[in-house]
């Protein structure tokens, strides 16, 4: 067959082309959410299923467990999303006026935060967050953190704070450790977007007289507002999809204080095998998170598009 014949061939019917890509999205994700919907109306152990309707997500509404896991999964989305959108921003502002170099060594310094598994930075983590570190460190100093404080405190001494062991610190322990943790993305996308701004809207703006303060708040805010929506809707579905940290930090303890969406779903499912739950929580988890991404599109969309 000619390389004309084919093109045409393949012009006719798309699907031939189409199918390398729509067989393996269909495989991984389309059937898997159509059979989590399906087990979310059923009573399934994994051996027997029973139609049930509406019963798990009655029954979901009405767990406390699942109740306070939701409530830790939106602490912990208010407290680090308006954090890193403040931080990259912040650090993005202080990117952009560098010259070529340093700013490019900046950018791709934050960009190899992608190569660091979240499992490693869990890790690190907990042994500076710990009063009480394990290994070789053992006998020579407490935890990083605790470390400093008790330095900055000198010369009253700190007592080592429990950050993970305490159930009234250890929602905050995550929440700071994540917060802290400041994702590149941010910092490349918000980089971008200050350096495609017009300077002529801001020379316009200095010769009406309008200072730094009134530039950044009538004239950069809303020009970034597209860059912004973009990333909270990303972080906020991020922040409601957090497992790998609470799981390596504190495995939801201690006595359920750090319990996320995610974390009961996966208990639920995986030590409960109560794959009707489950599915009732991934779908109500899908469902919180879409009305939440609705929601802030409504209230950041703008027609400003640099």
């Amino acid at each position: 067959m000619s390389g004309k014949a084919l093109r045409d061939r393949l012009a006719r019917n798309p699907w031939l082309w189409l199918g390398p890509v729509l067989l393996p999205l269909a495989l991984f994700f389309l059937i898997p959410v159509i059979e989590v919907a399906r087990l979310s109306f059923h009573r399934a152990d994994g051996f027997d299923e029973i139609f049930v309707g509406l019963g798990q997500f009655r029954r979901l509404f009405r767990d406390p467990a699942f109740g306070r896991a939701l409530a830790h999964t939106a602490l912990f989305t208010l407290g680090v999303v308006p954090t890193w959108i403040g931080l990259t921003l912040l650090i993005a502002i202080a990117i952009v006026p560098m010259r070529p170099w340093p700013r490019r060594a900046w950018s791709s310094l934050f960009f190899l935060t992608y190569l660091v598994s979240p499992v490693v930075l869990a890790m690190v983590w907990t042994w500076m967050l710990s009063p009480e570190p394990e290994g070789m460190l053992n006998r020579l100093y407490p935890g990083l953190v605790n470390a400093a404080l008790s330095a900055w405190g000198s010369p009253h001494r700190i007592e080592p704070l429990p950050w993970l062991a305490s159930p009234r610190m250890a929602l905050a322990g995550v929440i700071i450790s994540t917060a802290l943790t400041i994702p590149g993305s941010g910092v490349l996308l918000y980089g971008a977007a200050l350096s495609a701004l017009p300077p002529e809207i801001y020379e316009a703006a200095r010769l009406e007289g309008a200072g730094r303060w009134a530039q950044w708040r009538w004239i950069t805010l809303p020009l970034l507002r597209p860059t912004t929506l973009y990333l909270t809707v990303i972080y906020t579905i991020a922040s409601f999809q957090v497992f790998e940290r609470v799981y390596i930090m504190t495995g939801g303890g201690p006595a359920g204080a750090t319990t996320v969406l995610v974390e009961r779903l996966y208990a639920t499912a995986f030590l409960e095998f109560d794959f009707g739950n489950a599915s009732a929580q991934a779908v109500v988890l899908a469902m919180i998170i879409a009305v939440v991404a609705a929601a802030q599109f409504r209230l950041l969309r703008g027609v400003e598009q640099y």
